[in-house]
C-alpha cells in the first residue's frame, strides 16, 4: 500500500545506496498513511468490502473512489445459518465473526475454549458442516439454500452472539445482488433503479477502488514529504521558536500535521461530500 516507490524517492535525492532502504520503506508508509488520513480515503488501488446505510434514495456515495470494479451491491441481509450449542456441562457458547474466521466458543466444562474457522477455506454448507464436525454440542443449519454455494467470506462480521441452552445465533449475508445499478468511476456515485432501502448497516458493496496508477502529482506530493521527513530527522518540527537567553521555547500546535502547502496541494483529493438531507 504505497503512492510511489522506494526505487523513485531514491532517484529523486540522488542515493544509489541500500543502507537507508529500510529507513526508506518505513517513511514511504508514514507519508502514504498521513495523505490518506488527510484525504479521508484510499488513494493507492485496493479491494475491500464496505456496509452503508440505506439513503431512501437512488443515489449513494461510496466512501471510497475512484471506483475501478463492483463485484457485489446488495441491499438487506438474509440470515444463512443458524448455529447452537447445546453442551451439558458448559454455562454459555457464542459465536464471533470477523473479516477473516468464524470463533465459536465454548465456556465451561470439558469442552470450554475456542475454536476458529477460516472463512477462506469454506462455503456456507461446508462451513456448516465444519461447525457439526468439530462435534463438543454444536449444530449447524443452513437457512436458505441457495446460498449454500457462497463462499464464506460473504458473512457479515458480527461481535458475539449467544448461542447456548435452547437459543440460536442467525449469521447474515448480503441478500442477493442487485443488477440493475451503474456508478460514476470518478466520484463513487452510486446509482441504483430500484432505490437504497433505508436502513442500518443494510447495503453492502465489495469493490475496487484508489488510483491503479497513481497521478504523476500525487506521487511527487508523497515524494516530498517522504524528503521532509528525511532531511528534517533530526529536527523537532513541534518546535516553533527558542529563546536563547532565559531558554524560552515555544511549541507550534499540530507540529506534526501536513504543513498548509502540502495541504493545498492535496486539495483535489480530499474526500468532499455534500450532505444529503
Amino acid at each position: 500500500m504505497a503512492l510511489t516507490t522506494i526505487a523513485n524517492f531514491k532517484s529523486y535525492i540522488g542515493d544509489d545506496g541500500t543502507a537507508n532502504d529500510t529507513l526508506f520503506t518505513a517513511l514511504l508508509a508514514r507519508a502514504t498513511s498521513s495523505i490518506e488520513k488527510y484525504c479521508d480515503r484510499t488513494l493507492d488501488s485496493t479491494t475491500g468490502r464496505d456496509f452503508y446505510d440505506g439513503t431512501g434514495d437512488y443515489y449513494l456515495y461510496a466512501d471510497q473512489y475512484p471506483i475501478s470494479d463492483i463485484t457485489l451491491l446488495s441491499v438487506g441481509r438474509q440470515s444463512v445459518l443458524k448455529i447452537t450449542n447445546s453442551n451439558s456441562d458448559a454455562w454459555n457458547a457464542h459465536v464471533k465473526v470477523d473479516a477473516t474466521n468464524m470463533t465459536l466458543t465454548i465456556n465451561g466444562g470439558t469442552n470450554d475454549g475456542n475454536d476458529i474457522l477460516v472463512l477462506a477455506s469454506y462455503t456456507i454448507t461446508t462451513l456448516a458442516a465444519a461447525i457439526v464436525a468439530l462435534v463438543k454440542g454444536w449444530s449447524a443449519t443452513v437457512q436458505i439454500s441457495t446460498f449454500g454455494t457462497w463462499e464464506a467470506t460473504e458473512i457479515i462480521p458480527c461481535l458475539a452472539l449467544r448461542c447456548f441452552d435452547n437459543q440460536y445465533a442467525y449469521v447474515e449475508c448480503p441478500d442477493e445482488p442487485e443488477t440493475d445499478f451503474k456508478f460514476e468511476a470518478d466520484t463513487g456515485r452510486l446509482y441504483l433503479a430500484t432505490g437504497f432501502l433505508t436502513g442500518t448497516q443494510n447495503v453492502t458493496l465489495r469493490y475496487t477502488y484508489g488510483y491503479a496508477t497513481v497521478p504523476g502529482d500525487l506521487e511527487q506530493i508523497v515524494i516530498d514529504l517522504m524528503n521532509m521527513y528525511w532531511q528534517g530527522r533530526n529536527t523537532d518540527f513541534s518546535l516553533q521558536s527558542e529563546q536563547l537567553g532565559d531558554h524560552r521555547k515555544t511549541m507550534a500546535a499540530g507540529g506534526h500535521d501536513i504543513p498548509d502547502h502540502f495541504q493545498k496541494r492535496l486539495a483535489p483529493y480530499k474526500k468532499y461530500r455534500i450532505a444529503v438531507c
